[in-house]
């Protein structure tokens, strides 16, 4: 039961984070002529980014959530605070169907279970690496503690099956890799300003050694994912084998009122280009019985309260070089671990 809790939380996790992304529609109603100028000079920082045929980006996440479920009278809380540190490298491959990217990121979680007698208190430290090499996909998860269930040694070719890693079965990955190209190759940052609803001004700073101007969106949720199309998002996903009615769960999560979305941008005042952008989403809600389809879970009803920031801090100067990793080690090869430097 404890490890079915665990792996419940991590899929809530990824339908909340794979769902949020760019969209079309009408952007700019009712934002006032400050707020739609401040727009423009995000909407052309952002066009740069999005024109850029490879960059580098560190990354920072912080993740506090508070995951209740009420089962046959007794009470189960899973709290996790996750902090995760990394880095990506973008290619632009327009000959390939997929662009070749490659992600590396660990994260340290301390969480506590408690509930069915249980008061477990713990931390562990998961390191995910993803790469997409001439449409192939590969990963590698590191767990030194397994308590995510037995992970394979070594990188893995998932581009068919990522069965291989628990839970991740129930992810259509050619899905999951074709919507985020999708995104990656709409250079008009049109879509992605789409749901703004508002802009404020922040200031002026630094980013790095780098002078900026700091905005923020707020972006309309509901707008958003109405606009996108709630089947692209649920393609994203087995869903007869999810443990929740994926389709009422992401409307549930998205419907204005359980999910607020904010995104900042730090533009360089040299140059104009994006610096820095941080995604913001806070997520207050409550799951009912109708959108929970495991058996053993029948009748439970969950509460999810999620506060979610990630920070990716642009160098659009640092050669990428992004290589086949070896299937065939254990450990990364020399010529892998200069791949992710």
């Amino acid at each position: 039961m404890r490890r079915q809790v665990l792996w419940t939380g991590m899929l809530l996790l990824i339908l909340l984070a794979g769902a949020l992304a760019p969209v079309s529609a009408q952007d700019g109603d009712g934002l006032s002529d400050v707020e739609l100028a401040m727009l423009e000079e995000v909407r052309a920082a952002l066009d740069g980014y999005l024109a850029s045929e490879t960059y580098t980006a560190t990354l920072t996440q912080t993740l506090n959530q508070t995951m209740t479920i009420n089962f046959q009278g007794q009470t189960i809380t899973l709290t996790q605070a996750v902090i995760g540190t990394g880095g990506t490298q973008f290619q632009r491959a327009p000959e390939n169907v997929y662009d070749n990217q490659q992600t590396v990121i660990t994260q340290v979680i301390e969480q506590t279970l408690t509930g069915l007698g249980q008061n477990n208190t713990g931390s562990t430290s998961l390191e995910v690496e993803l790469r997409v090499v001439d449409d192939a996909i590969y990963m590698r998860m590191t767990d030194p503690t397994d308590q995510l269930g037995v992970l394979p040694e070594g990188w893995q070719n998932i581009t068919q099956d990522a069965s291989a890693f628990p839970g991740l079965d129930l992810i259509n990955v050619d899905e999951m890799m074709g919507f985020s190209t999708a995104m990656s190759r709409n250079t008009d940052s049109g879509a992605i300003l789409a749901a703004v609803t508002a802009v404020d001004d922040l200031g002026e700073d630094t980013a790095g050694n780098v002078p900026v101007q700091r905005y923020r969106l707020t972006l309309s949720v509901a707008e958003a994912v109405d606009a996108l199309g709630m089947d692209n998002i649920e393609n994203m996903f087995s869903a007869a084998d999810m443990p929740f009615d994926v389709e009422g769960l992401l409307a549930a999560m998205y419907d204005g009122e359980n999910t607020s979305f904010n995104i900042d941008v730090a533009i360089s005042t040299q140059d104009q280009t994006l610096v820095e952008f941080t995604q913001l989403m806070v997520t207050d809600m409550e799951i009912g019985p109708e959108l929970i389809l495991d058996p053993a879970l029948a009748g439970a009803t969950m509460t999810l309260v999620q506060d979610y920031e990630v920070t990716y801090t642009i160098d659009y100067a640092a050669p990428v070089e992004i290589l086949v990793p070896d299937l065939s080690a254990d450990t990364a090869a020399p010529e892998d671990e200069s791949a992710a430097n």
